[in-house]
C-alpha cells in the first residue's frame, strides 16, 4: 500500500458517489502476480438520504475495512486498492494473487457472529 491516496466525489444515476483510491499504484499496474479481483460489498445500515454514510457509520466501516485488509493481506496476499461508496453500499477492492484463503479472511474480520450482511466476489482481472 502506497501513501498516495486520493478521495473523489462524482455523481453516479444521479447519485453521489465517494471513491477512495490508492493512486501510487498506477505506475506499478497491471501486476501480473495479482490477477484476481476481489470485492466486498456492505449494504449500510443507516444511509443518509443521498445513499452515503453518516459520521457514525463511517467510523464502524473504517474499523471493518482495516480488519478486512489486514485478513486479507494474512490468506491472500491481497492489496488493497480502493473503496466506493455509493446508493446505500460501500465497496471495498483488493487485488491477489488467489481467491484461497478468501472465505477464513472474511470470517476473521467480522468475526463468528456478523453484524452485518456482507457480499463477496471475485473475478480475474488481468
Amino acid at each position: 500500500m502506497s501513501d498516495h491516496w486520493d478521495f473523489y466525489f462524482f455523481v453516479v444515476e444521479d447519485k453521489p458517489c465517494s471513491t477512495m483510491l490508492d493512486l501510487g499504484l498506477v505506475s506499478d499496474a497491471p501486476v501480473a502476480s495479482k490477477p484476481w479481483l476481489l470485492s466486498v460489498r456492505f449494504p449500510l445500515l443507516r444511509p443518509r438520504a443521498d445513499g452515503l454514510t453518516d459520521n457514525q457509520e463511517a467510523e464502524e466501516l473504517g474499523k471493518i475495512e482495516e480488519a478486512l485488509v489486514r485478513a486479507l493481506r494474512t490468506h491472500c496476499d491481497a492489496q488493497f486498492v480502493g473503496r466506493m461508496t455509493w446508493n446505500g453500499t460501500r465497496d471495498l477492492f483488493f487485488y491477489a494473487p488467489r481467491t484461497e484463503g478468501m472465505g477464513a479472511a472474511l470470517g476473521e474480520a467480522l468475526g463468528p457472529s456478523p453484524t452485518r450482511r456482507v457480499m463477496s466476489q471475485v473475478r480475474e482481472d488481468k
